[in-house]
């Protein structure tokens, strides 16, 4: 495997791995690359491919069998490629992947002829993946090449013959082969096949790899003996058929083989016999060659031939041989049948029992045999009068513990024994299994292991395959698959060598995609793996959903991109679409616009409000609409909604007109229109010509009233953080007044502002000042990262007329020396303010004042 030193460096490292990797099956070597030369392992009958020997993926020949010839040339030809490659130092040793020299100390497998080191085959052997059985390390070591089980660790340098021990180069050792003695070879010539019968020696010079088959020419028969042949001593067996029938006599003694001349064992007879059974009652038939096969066999019936009285029956099972003489004979009855008395005694005098069919007397007697459900630990006996034949059922109750012994009980013996001493509670076991996942819940457990038996069925690390042991605590162990194709990358510039582990990732590659992208942009990714390659990136202008407006600095892979404006486009009810710029119609299949109908009323000239019903007149409904009456000097203020407004006026109108219908005068019907309610005004009270006088003396000295100053038009929430957080305040103000002046004088018509995050108090103060200004604003992200982007479009932002940070500035007035007005707040209603009459009788009072000035 030449190649780069990069790739040395890799088959390097993988075999340092191999000699501390505890799985045995990691002991496999790297794939051959294309184009390498074939080599024939002899002793295996695989063709290789690449130019050293060392455990690459091997891969059967054809089916037929290989003939002398081929054999010849196989072994030939490893055995000069093997040489070729020691004498070039081109040969890779398996476990370390570097190359054998000439001057190293080398070990040959006996069954593979792979060369290894011998200090690496050292190490190798006492490594935990060699082991053959990791808990007996004396049962042996496996060859790196062909798995084959040794139990000497190597530690002699020996030739290629074996004759030789450290051999070293002689004269002429351009003709040796490097780790050869120079003498000849000598091996067994039959010793590589265990069916050969060659007893000559191999009279090559010493070699590596195996032996070529012996080249002699021999008489031999053919496999069934009926011909025979000159051949090579060598050649296979095959070459010897001669077609005839076989004829050899088959295991079973009674048949031939069938079969034509053929090579190795006979298979077993296929002829069928018919057997009868050991009673004459009934027979089967079976092959031949099975286990089965005799003259007679055992059947499950009863025996039922007559017994020697030939007036009974045997009763035991299916024998062979004569049945059992009659116990009722007279012969054989000695005793009662319980055993206590001699019959003899129990016979009226002068007379005996002449048949097997005569009673056999009892004694009266409790009968007292023993019976099957006696134990070691206690005995039971039969307690009825003596009898014949078998005993009833045992009598005794009996203690017995359930099988997870949590309950006990009494029982009849005959139930125990029937139940066969298992006695189950209807306790369910709660123990946890081994596993520590499941509960046992087994009806009256015993078991002290509780072993889970369930598949652990999790996914292994790999991803693809499931844990199929037991199922078990902690992790699941590593996937056992291996891959044996090159794993590489998309563009197959790295490569991963087999074998791999299942799950291993594909190799990181440096070089640039080579992938077919949707966009003509320039790739600027790496080489990946992934189903889909990253997003373009790439900054360009792309329109809006909405077709609105050219957006700018758009990334490439965004398809649907929204400019933020509202959609404005007109819907079939005349009313315009209020969302925000999207794709696709503005209404969805079914759907129907509610935005609120703008129809003025007929009776106030509110608009409806109802959801849109385009061709369908206004629904008869009250009317909603927030309005707000005041006074004629405005200082007094009354709002709320239009019908409930209507009826309390008209109710108060009516009820000052009726006064006017007993004095004969009539009521206009217009004052019960709503359309006159926004001709209604409220009265002027005591409070508003208090006002109004003060405004007059104010006027005419000159005074100027602060408490009518701007700070009326911002919220007190604004005027309370202005003055607690004035810096604050001013810098969003500075900003809100940039915003509006680059709309309004810039070429812009859209400019957005970000504000850093800040808390909740401070973006209240952002929202509200900024609805002052005209602005939209809009809170984006979760605290503590939420922040306010402010948006200023031409045509909707305002500067107010007086900045908030002017309104709160400290200026001392001299009406702030005046008497504050009281506020007094009428049961459920706001709060009013009082004010000073300047006109009263109260002159020390208004003296007072004056000297303030």
């Amino acid at each position: 495997l030449g190649g780069t030193d990069d790739r040395r460096e890799r088959r390097s490292e993988r075999g340092q791995e191999l000699l501390g990797s505890p799985n045995p099956s990691s002991s496999k070597s790297l794939r051959p690359q294309e184009g390498d030369p074939l080599t024939f392992e002899g002793s295996q009958g695989y063709l290789r491919h690449g130019k050293h020997l060392g455990g690459q993926r091997m891969k059967p020949l054809c089916d037929r069998k290989p003939t002398s010839s081929s054999l010849v040339a196989s072994s030939t030809l490893q055995s000069d490629i093997l040489a070729e490659q020691l004498a070039m130092e081109s040969y890779e040793c398996m476990v370390c992947c570097d190359h054998v020299r000439a001057r190293d100390e080398v070990w040959s497998c006996p069954r593979c002829y792979h060369l290894f080191h011998l200090r690496c085959i050292g190490r190798w052997a006492i490594s935990p993946a060699a082991a053959v059985n990791p808990d007996a390390p004396l049962e042996g070591w496996r060859c790196p090449g062909c798995r084959g089980v040794a139990t000497d660790i190597p530690s002699i340098y020996k030739c290629h013959c074996g004759h030789i021990n450290n051999p070293r180069p002689r004269s002429g050792a351009e003709l040796t082969v490097p780790h050869g003695c120079g003498e000849l070879c000598r091996k067994p010539l039959g010793s590589g096949s265990p069916d050969s019968e060659c007893t000559h020696k191999c009279q090559m010079l010493c070699h590596p790899g195996p032996c070529p088959p012996c080249p002699l020419m021999i008489q031999k028969k053919c496999p069934c003996g009926r011909s025979q042949r000159l051949v090579r001593c060598g050649g296979a067996s095959s070459e010897l058929l001669c077609g005839a029938e076989c004829k050899k006599p088959l295991k079973c003694g009674r048949h031939g083989c069938t079969m034509e001349c053929h090579v190795g064992p006979c298979p077993p007879c296929k002829d069928t016999v018919t057997q009868t059974c050991l009673c004459g009652r009934s027979s089967r038939s079976v092959a031949c060659a099975s286990e089965a096969h005799g003259q007679h066999y055992q059947c499950e019936k009863m025996c039922k031939r007559h017994l020697d009285c030939g007036k009974h029956l045997c009763e035991e099972r299916c024998h062979g041989g004569s049945c059992p003489s009659c116990s009722l004979l007279p012969a054989n009855v000695r005793s009662c049948p319980c055993g206590a008395v001699p019959i003899a005694e129990l016979l009226p005098r002068g007379s005996e029992r002449t048949s097997c069919l005569d009673s056999v007397p009892t004694c009266g007697k409790t009968c007292g045999r023993r019976l099957a459900c006696s134990t070691s630990e206690e005995a039971h006996y039969c307690t009825a009068k003596c009898h014949e034949g078998a005993c009833p059922p045992c009598a005794r109750t009996v203690g017995v513990s359930c099988r997870c012994g949590h309950t006990s009980t009494t029982l009849p013996c005959v139930k125990v024994q029937e139940e066969a001493g298992q006695v189950l509670c209807q306790r369910l076991c709660t123990v946890m299994k081994n596993c520590g996942k499941h509960r046992c819940n087994v009806r009256c457990c015993g078991s002290e292991s509780h072993i889970c038996d369930l598949i652990c069925a999790k996914k292994l690390p790999c991803s693809k395959h499931t844990c199929m042991e037991l199922c078990h605590r902690g992790r699941c162990n590593q996937c056992w698959e291996y891959s044996y194709d090159e794993l590489k990358c998309h563009c197959g510039a790295e490569v991963i060598y087999p074998p791999i582990p299942c799950g291993t990732p594909p190799p990181p590659c440096k070089k640039t995609c080579s992938r077919m992208h949707s966009c003509s942009h320039p790739v600027v990714h790496n080489c990946n793996s992934e189903a889909e390659c990253p997003p373009c990136t790439t900054l360009m202008e792309k329109m809006c959903m909405g077709g609105h407006e050219m957006r700018k600095n758009i990334p490439c892979h965004l398809i649907d991109v929204s400019c933020g404006h509202t959609c404005d486009r007109p819907l079939p009810c005349q009313h315009k679409c209020q969302r925000l710029c999207h794709k696709g119609e503005c209404l969805g299949t079914g759907e129907v616009c509610q935005q609120p109908c703008t129809s003025p009323r007929k009776l106030c000239q509110h608009p409806c409000g109802s959801p849109c019903h385009p061709g369908s007149p206004c629904p008869d409904e009250l009317c909603w609409a927030k309005i707000v009456l005041k006074c004629p000097c405005g200082r007094k203020k009354e709002s709320g909604h239009c019908q409930k407004v209507f009826q309390a006026l008209l109710s108060e109108d009516l009820g000052s007109k009726m006064r006017n219908l007993h004095n004969g005068q009539s009521i206009p019907i217009s004052i019960v229109s709503p359309t006159a309610l926004n001709k209604k005004a409220l009265k002027c009270d005591e409070e508003c010509a208090q006002m109004e006088r003060n405004m007059q003396l104010a006027a005419a000295l000159d005074i100027k009233d602060t408490n009518q100053g701007p700070e009326s038009q911002f919220t007190a929430y604004l005027v309370e953080q202005a003055k607690t957080d004035a810096k604050f305040v001013c810098s969003v103000e500075e900003t809100y007044r940039g915003l509006v002046q680059a709309v309004r004088e810039g070429d812009v018509k859209v400019k957005t502002h970000s504000f850093p995050p800040m808390k909740q108090a401070q973006r209240k103060v952002v929202h509200e000042l900024g609805s002052f200004y005209g602005l939209e604003t809009i809170s984006y992200d979760k605290d503590p990262f939420r922040n306010v982007i402010a948006r200023a479009i031409r045509g909707r932002c305002k500067l107010p007329d007086v900045p908030l940070t002017k309104v709160v500035e400290p200026v001392r007035y001299w009406v702030k020396s005046l008497p504050q007005a009281r506020i007094s707040a009428p049961p459920g209603g706001k709060a009013e303010k009082k004010v000073h009459d300047y006109f009263s009788d109260e002159e020390q009072e208004f003296d007072e004042i004056l000297g303030a000035k």
